[in-house]
């Protein structure tokens, strides 16, 4: 017999995946899906909780996703100057 093992997010759901950033339990519907490329053809798909998600440190290239306005794009190439 299989164990149930909750999602550690809403604590609803079975957990499929493991958070690839803190190892959280994670289901369907809370595991946020990244596609990572590491050379021209390798591709590799992680899963990470919503707060590694939005974590430059743990996912430099998915939490850069939103888009910036013209000034404020402006505004951080100054600041980073």
């Amino acid at each position: 017999m299989k164990s149930f093992t909750a999602c550690e997010i809403c604590n609803k759901h079975e957990a499929e995946e493991q958070c690839e950033g803190c190892g959280r339990a994670l289901c369907r519907q809370c595991r946020q899906m990244e596609i990572w490329g590491s050379g021209a053809e390798d591709l590799t798909i992680r899963y990470l909780c919503p707060a590694c998600k939005e974590d430059p440190d743990i996912n430099p290239w998915g939490a850069y996703d939103k888009v910036l306005e013209a000034g404020e794009a402006k505004q951080r190439v100054i600041r980073a100057a």
